[in-house]
């Protein structure tokens, strides 16, 4: 199915998540002891900008790129970290400019 964007208009962007335990080890652990913060979990963001809408087809090469091929119930369009009321939730790496 087709989708009208505006010109100029900012492009549609998906946001799909990854459990990201294999961003870990002692050298982050340290970094964010320094900085007062304490690691309870991560996860890894794609952030896929789009013209259209997707075909189901399209979804499924998507999904299937994204995900661990091993385990993919660890990949979803919604996030997995746990929040609770009080916690704070640091985004940190690279904010890659949209590529092709």
């Amino acid at each position: 199915s087709a989708m009208a964007v505006k010109p100029g208009a900012a492009m549609p962007v998906l946001h799909y998540y990854r459990v990201g335990e294999l961003h870990s080890g002692p050298s982050l652990e340290q970094q964010a002891k320094a900085l007062g913060v304490e690691v309870v979990d991560r996860e890894i963001c794609f952030n896929i900008e789009i013209t259209a809408a997707l075909t189901p087809e399209e979804t499924k090469v998507l999904e299937y790129l994204l995900q661990e091929t091993f385990e993919p119930s660890r990949c979803g369009q919604s996030s997995f970290l746990k929040v609770q009321d009080g916690d704070t939730v640091l985004e940190v790496g690279p904010r890659q400019q949209f590529t092709s």
